[in-house]
């Protein structure tokens, strides 16, 4: 299987991004079937779609750790957490790992979802 980029969410949904190597011509030849799944990114040759992965988590796993210390700052300095998060999320601070996991972080929800055993298998 190649590497694929999905939020836990996507699953369902039909939101799963496909990290191709194969030939290209190859890759646009089976695009109608990969529509159906997601998205498809053809990224180059053998390996590119496994560092291009790793790259991923390391962005995902940076931005998990901003997000949580962005909240601690808010509540330091006083703010409602839930409304910095509505306040930003449409802004260039947003992002998925905003959508999926603020609210958790707001409730002091820290429990290891699959994200960290998906993390830990692909760095």
């Amino acid at each position: 299987m190649h590497p694929c980029l999905v939020a836990i969410s996507g699953r369902k949904t039909g939101n799963w991004r496909f990290l191709l190597v194969q030939n290209e011509h190859v890759v646009k030849w089976l695009n109608p079937l990969f529509d159906v799944l997601g998205k498809v990114t053809f990224v180059g040759g053998p390996g590119k779609g496994q560092s291009c992965k790793i790259v991923n988590q390391i962005v995902v796993g940076a931005t998990l750790l901003g997000l949580s210390e962005g909240l601690v700052f808010a509540e330091k300095a006083g703010l409602d957490k839930r409304e910095f998060v509505e306040a930003v999320k449409g802004g260039a601070a947003g992002s998925m790992v905003m959508e999926l996991f603020g609210e958790r972080m707001i409730g002091r929800d820290f429990r290891p979802g699959e994200l960290t055993e998906y993390m830990v298998k692909d760095l």
